[in-house]
């Protein structure tokens, strides 16, 4: 499998405003997966090939989040992951941040299903997910029409949302996290330890460059 450089970052934030740390958001399993079977349907998006593996839990809906993309994660891609210092994994923990929290997932891994290919198991992915992160509502209409923008018909992920097509996918994931004892979004593990906090790169880097 080739690991894909994402050749961009998360710009402005849209949607609501930011908090600090302490808005972090946690949450049991959301009730629509409680009867949901776990499955990996497709590979964990990924960035970079290095050794040193950095995991990213997230909720797209969750506003820390969005200042994660916006602020850390582009100094992550510029420093180690476009160098090729380490692997830069995404799991899906949905906390249900916004009302539209499992749309948004669910989208954003149909489009990487319908853009992967043999060499690129990651495809659209986090191009997509930074694009829904920008725009200043989530409606069905604005995450399909975004789709499009990666070439992805958006009847395709109308249906998938509509399908809960990738459920077994997310609760999948939300299996993981709970099994490595994440609590929050977001979460950074760097090599199976946990970052005390995800807002701070100073923080990352030291524990990253610790591993190199």
């Amino acid at each position: 499998m080739k690991r894909r450089t994402f050749l961009g970052s998360c710009g402005t934030i849209g949607t609501v405003g930011i908090a600090g740390c302490a808005a972090l958001f946690s949450s049991p399993l959301p009730d629509k997966l409680e009867d949901i079977s776990p499955e990996d349907q497709l590979s964990r998006p990924t960035l970079g090939d290095g050794e040193v593996v950095v995991e990213t839990y997230e909720d797209i809906g969750c506003p820390p989040c969005h200042e994660f993309n916006s602020e850390i994660f582009p100094k992550i891609q510029e420093q180690y992951i476009d160098t090729g210092c380490i692997s830069y994994q995404h799991v899906d923990f949905i906390v249900m941040a916004n009302e539209r929290s499992l749309d948004l997932a669910c989208a954003a891994r149909s489009v990487q299903d319908a853009t992967q290919n043999a060499d690129d198991s990651t495809g659209a992915f986090f191009e997509y997910k930074c694009d829904l992160m920008e725009k200043e509502n989530w409606s069905t209409d604005t995450i399909a029409s975004v789709a499009e923008d990666h070439g992805v018909d958006s009847n395709v992920v109308r249906l998938d949302i509509e399908e809960k097509t990738y459920y077994p996918q997310l609760r999948a994931d939300w299996d993981r996290a709970s099994e490595a004892d994440v609590e929050r979004t977001p979460t950074v593990i760097v090599e199976d330890t946990e970052i005390d906090d995800p807002l701070e790169f100073d923080e990352i880097k030291a524990k990253i460059e610790e591993q190199l």
